[in-house]
């Protein structure tokens, strides 16, 4: 008598044996992952792609399945990826419980989280520092800095824009100022290339005895997050063919973005069922009844996640089949015999995460949560997507209509119970909303009473939408997004937008934001400001912030005047002193910048930024014993303050002394390695010591961290000059002249070669130029 199978493999074979249509995908899928990685035709990213409820996860599941009988090892991620760091530590984590640790990434890993989590507790963790931690940014603009790995394509490339380089040069000296380690430096600064190398070669060792394949759901959502990162993977020489990609989402992957890929991709697309598909499907159900098969194709649009939940409890006869007036969601919930159970599955698609507790608040039945719990959680629209316990999302949106259409007013009292609920697991931490928003427990909760909140009442929650918008941007403009995700989300399901400013508008404002858009940026904060209900406590941050902005573009008067108003609603805030100073300093009115640097000194006497840019203005007015002594202070305060330090070097060069200026340009490169101005500014002050070699040397450096840094093309070129190398320092006026063709200094500097070269036409041209 053969062995008998396991439960484990019975329930898959029972699985399969009702598992209708997508054969040529399942075979396509089946006879590859049964070929070598070396076979002409091996396939390396298969694309599952169609609308929501056609069973791309289902789809997604049996791959799963095969792969487990082709003894491959697998990994399954999906909404819940936020950044690429954890993605990785995810794939690591699946692949360890499979047998196949990744033993170096992993260690580096968990060190990246703990120093991460150090970092964000800190007290004096900076506004949007999570931006450069765990995170790839990608951002519009003309300089541009990639950072390589040996052998690799580059893993991180972002816009090097003067405020991106200053808030990236002040986030290094954080973390240079709490972590000491230089590795760990680096692991905080650059994590994608620091781990992707670890990761990519530790997963092609696994590869030499098993193919690993990566399962990505739900890539619509995490395409943002993950899809530069995966292109530059997919072309990196680390990348072994044994690896296979299964990524599953609503949308075709983009031909302009996936094109380079054909040859090594399969498009699996994944329609409705057929009709015959669909009766099939119901037939092996133990449903044969043609009218009720009818009702059942009719009512799920042959959609599987609806044919399955409508088959679920194996109706026997339609009922009332001319009653057009109910709607699918509650046909299929006729079939539930239990009032109590039809009562769980309809209130439990309205919370957005599903669990005991939630089923015991909305059915007011706690000794019975676990039973309805272990009921719902076993039935086909029931899923956990993005680490929570929830229904597919078409099931879900028919279920909100339904309920919001059957009885508004329970809808919002339901609502309101929930909102309740998470406002009570918010006030249990114990944390006031100043110290709340750092924690992301409380934000979570956060989030919870929002969407309930909005959902149960619009009109009376829109100034609570407004105004925790604007507290999560003045805290963290990343927090800003995600409430602005959820109020999107609250007003999809409700079905009414925030129509003084909607979901949408406030996360394309955080876009615009980053992307130093300040037209856009001007405007949003001015609708907030004119906001009639929002709070008085906020109304200086918003003014100070729009101030930044007016700076930011330009336009200095309205910078002045929005600083102005910041201090007559709070006169105690250092900040923005320290900002109208700024202001002052780039109109060159440097008296009044110096009377404000010195007030917000007054009111922060521990204020390191407002030390540095007073002695920046001082260095300005040629003051440089006072530039000197503030930068020192600065430094005092911060001493890891890179571009105190640099500024500092300026000053000394200034006096001509140069010893004292490459000390302070060595500590401010030690402090950030890519801080490209120190390199370019420490190349000049060789060039002024005749240290040619050495000039060289930097400049190079500066070119190779900012391929657009026209300054630096013109400051070697000067240098070749003055070594006589004519052909090098004609060669690189071009280049500063072809990114900066305003630039004068270096026309005049290449005329300056020509006469030299004896070639009198084109330095004619260039003086004249």
């Amino acid at each position: 008598m053969p062995k008998p199978l396991s439960l484990k493999e019975k329930r898959q074979r029972l699985q399969q044996s009702t598992f209708v249509g997508r054969a040529d995908h399942l075979d396509a899928f089946r006879e590859n992952i049964s070929r070598s990685p070396d076979h002409p035709h091996f396939v390396n990213i298969f694309n599952i792609f169609g609308q929501g409820g056609v069973g791309k996860t289902t789809l997604t599941k049996q791959f799963i399945q095969i792969a487990q009988q082709n003894n491959a090892r697998y990994a399954y991620t999906d909404e819940g990826v936020k950044n690429i760091p954890d993605f990785m530590g995810d794939v690591a984590e699946q692949l360890e419980k499979a047998g196949c640790e990744l033993k170096d990434f992993s260690k580096r890993y968990k060190l990246f989280r703990q120093k991460k989590q150090e970092l964000e507790a800190d007290p004096d963790y900076p506004q949007d520092f999570g931006e450069f931690i765990g995170s790839t940014l990608v951002k519009s603009g003309t300089k541009i800095i990639k950072y390589s790995v040996p052998g690799a394509a580059p893993f991180l490339d972002f816009v090097d824009t003067d405020s991106m380089a200053k808030q990236a040069g002040a986030w290094a000296s954080f973390v240079a100022k709490k972590i000491g380690n230089k590795d760990d430096i680096q692991l905080l600064r650059e994590p994608e290339k620091v781990l992707t190398p670890l990761w990519l070669k530790e997963l092609g060792e696994i590869t030499e005895k098993y193919k690993v394949v990566l399962f990505i759901d739900t890539y619509e959502i995490v395409d943002a997050v993950l899809e530069s990162w995966l292109l530059r993977l997919l072309d990196d020489e680390l990348f072994s063919s044994g690896i296979i990609l299964v990524i599953s989402g609503r949308d075709k992957l983009d031909p302009n973005q996936w094109s380079a890929f054909n040859e090594l991709t399969v498009p699996l697309p994944v329609e409705p069922f057929t009709e015959d598909e669909a009766r099939d499907y119901l037939i092996r159900r133990g449903i044969s009844d043609e009218k009720l098969i009818h009702s059942i194709l009719h009512l799920s649009g042959r959609l599987p996640v609806l044919l399955a939940t409508l088959a679920e409890t194996s109706p026997s006869a339609p009922d009332d089949l001319t009653d057009v007036s109910q709607t699918a969601v509650e046909r299929f919930l006729r079939w539930v015999d239990d009032p109590a159970k039809r009562k769980v599955a309809q209130y439990m698609a309205l919370p957005r995460e599903i669990n005991q507790d939630i089923i015991g608040l909305l059915v007011g039945d706690d000794d019975k949560s676990e039973e309805y719990f272990t009921w719902l959680s076993a039935m086909p629209f029931f899923e956990r997507r993005g680490g929570r316990n929830t229904y597919h999302p078409v099931v879900r949106e028919q279920m909100l209509r339904n309920l919001k259409i059957k009885s508004p007013k329970n809808w919002a009292e339901l609502h309101e119970k929930l909102g309740t609920h998470y406002e009570t697991q918010q006030s249990s931490l114990g944390l006031e909303q100043d110290q709340g928003i750092k924690n992301e427990s409380w934000r979570q909760y956060a989030y919870e009473v929002i969407y309930h909140s909005f959902c149960a009442n619009p009109e009376k929650n829109a100034p609570l939408a407004i105004n925790g918008f604007v507290r999560h941007f003045i805290e963290k403009s990343d927090l800003a997004s995600s409430w602005a995700e959820t109020l999107q989300v609250a007003e999809a399901d409700s079905g009414y937008v925030c129509t003084y400013l909607p979901g949408s508008v406030m996360f394309q404002f955080v876009q615009f934001y980053k992307d130093d858009s300040h037209e856009v940026a001007i405007s949003t904060l001015t609708k907030l400001l004119n906001y009639p209900k929002i709070e008085q406590l906020l109304l200086s941050k918003l003014f100070s912030t729009r101030g930044r902005e007016f700076r930011l573009k330009g336009d200095f008067d309205a910078s002045i005047k929005d600083f102005d108003k910041t201090i007559e609603l709070d006169d105690t805030y250092a900040e923005a002193y320290a900002h109208r100073g700024e202001t002052y300093r780039l109109m060159s009115e440097y008296d009044e910048a110096i009377h404000d640097f010195d007030k917000s000194i007054e009111l922060n006497d521990k204020y390191a930024w407002a030390y540095a840019h007073r002695g920046e203005t001082y260095r300005l007015m040629s003051k440089y014993e006072e530039a000197i002594r503030d930068y020192g202070m600065a430094i005092e305060l911060d001493d890891k303050y890179a571009w105190a330090y640099g500024s500092r070097a300026q000053t000394y060069h200034s006096m001509s002394k140069y010893e004292e200026t490459i000390r302070d340009f060595d500590k401010a490169i030690e402090l950030n390695d890519k801080y490209a101005w120190a390199y370019a500014s420490r190349g000049e002050t060789y060039h002024s010591m005749s240290k040619y070699e050495e000039a060289i040397r930097d400049f190079d450096k500066a070119i190779e961290l900012n391929d657009k840094y026209a300054e630096a093309y013109a400051s070697r070129g000067q240098t070749y000059h003055s070594m006589s190398k004519y052909e090098e320092a004609i060669r690189d006026f071009d280049k500063a002249i072809e990114l900066d063709d305003k630039y004068a200094w270096a026309y005049a500097s290449r005329g300056q070669t020509y006469r030299l070269m004896s070639k009198y036409e084109e330095a004619i041209r260039d003086f004249d130029k």
